[in-house]
């Protein structure tokens, strides 16, 4: 395994384990907000789940790597596109721009290019498909207010 590659994939490692951490600590909000466990798995949590699990296997086996490091990035958006599709609100807005963090972890330029495509793409079809409920004046005003 030559410096790059290896380089890339102790990045890969590093976004798999920040990735279980962020699903873990939403299960845990979810748990705590009094959700039942089966209808937070049948959350898009369930297929991040399982693409995660084939992913961390590539990591773990230390193959594919330059793959890996583009399906991770690819894994999340969608993660974040059926999120925001699924259940419309504001704090799911924001979260789909940590994806530009994970990406910039790689330091990649194409990389983050991508990321930054996807999270307009995003962006763009949450704003014109549910608008009214993203950035209705209640909600607004609940949170400014909080």
């Amino acid at each position: 395994m030559d410096q790059t590659t290896y380089l890339v994939h102790k990045r890969n490692l590093l976004v798999c384990k920040l990735s279980w951490g962020f699903l873990a600590v939403a299960l845990i909000a979810g748990l705590h907000m009094g959700k039942d466990l089966a209808a937070l798995l049948v959350h898009p949590i369930m297929f991040a789940v399982v693409l995660g699990l084939i992913l961390t296997a590539f990591v773990a086996k230390k193959v594919f790597t330059i793959p890996v490091m583009y399906g991770y990035i690819c894994l999340i958006y969608l993660y974040f596109f059926l999120l925001i599709t699924g259940s419309p609100l504001l704090v799911n807005f924001l979260f789909m721009w940590l994806g530009l963090v994970f990406s910039a972890i790689y330091q990649s330029y194409i990389i983050i290019v991508l990321s930054g495509t996807f999270s307009l793409l995003i962006s763009f079809y949450a704003f014109f498909s549910s608008s009214m409920i993203l950035f209705s004046p209640r909600y607004l005003i609940h949170i400014l207010s909080t």
